[in-house]
């Protein structure tokens, strides 16, 4: 029984898939996986281990506010602009941090 050619566009897409979470993993970007908890830059307390969104952005794109100091951080643990567009956050997505 042979493979018909939507199993192998499927194959396709899932590398794919499988390729740009590595990228960004290995990148640190927005669509890579973080598995350690990251802390907040400014003050180096760490999140709670459950999150609570304040923003669409966080929900969408993962971060937390700080308790202590209210400082907005993304996944890696990188300071986040305050009011930052919806733009710049996308258009970062498969660029490489500084």
């Amino acid at each position: 029984m042979g493979y018909s050619v939507l199993d192998y566009v499927t194959i396709g897409f899932l590398l794919f898939g499988a390729g740009l979470v590595a990228h960004g993993t290995i990148f640190k970007n927005g669509l890579g996986i973080n598995f350690r908890l990251a802390e907040c830059p400014r003050c180096s307390e760490l999140p709670r281990f459950f999150r609570h969104p304040r923003t669409l952005s966080q929900a969408i794109f993962g971060g937390w506010t700080c308790r202590g100091c209210g400082c907005e951080f993304d996944r890696w643990g990188r300071e986040i602009a305050t009011g930052e567009k919806w733009s710049s956050r996308i258009s970062q997505l498969f660029r490489r941090p500084k």
